[in-house]
């Protein structure tokens, strides 16, 4: 009798387990149609505008100084052309703000993605709570992420409605993409 019960347990633990709601939802699409996903494209749109202008002008002060050194290096001194020591020191010169130009481009793109990731933290932050919210509401036990490729089944439901509904987003025009 004893066993019949464990047994009856049993089966009925991996009946409740085979029972969880699943669901998925693709968290870049979601995120890319968020409204405030403007903003962050605003933001982002002027702080590469500045770095762009900044190493444009970097990058014509350099032309400036190689037009200069091809200039006046193929002179001689008597001409108005610059002696072995200004060569060398000019050119070193030019080597540095090259040097100067590649070091900006990286700083540049490490602090465009950091930027980026401070703008999209607040949207992420506000999916997931949406995203717990839903899933609480639903009972879900397991939300898959689509976006993370990670997904071999898209078995559940899919929660994209409830989440645009929850964020607020328009649903796009049919053939319409959010990106």
């Amino acid at each position: 009798m004893k066993k019949v019960i464990v047994l009856a347990a049993l089966c009925t633990l991996g009946l409740t387990t085979f029972a969880q709601k699943l669901a998925h939802v693709d968290s870049q699409q979601i995120v890319s149609e968020m409204p405030q996903m403007k903003d962050v494209e605003k933001v982002l749109n002027n702080a590469k505008k500045s770095f762009e202008d900044e190493f444009l002008a970097m990058q014509k002060e350099y032309e400036t100084k190689v037009a200069e050194y091809e200039t006046k290096s193929k002179l001689p001194v008597n001409q108005g052309g610059w002696p072995e020591a200004i060569k060398q020191s000019k050119a070193q010169a030019i080597a540095d703000h090259q040097q100067n130009m590649v070091d900006f481009q990286n700083t540049a793109n490490t602090e465009l993605q950091k930027i980026q990731d401070d703008q999209l933290q607040p949207l992420i932050d506000e999916f997931n709570k949406a995203v717990e919210k839903i899933a609480k509401t639903h009972n879900y036990v397991y939300v898959f992420d689509a976006a993370a490729g990670n997904l071999l089944y898209k078995g559940g439901e899919d929660i994209t409605e409830k989440l645009r509904i929850e964020l607020k987003i328009p649903t796009p025009a049919p053939g319409a993409t959010g990106k």
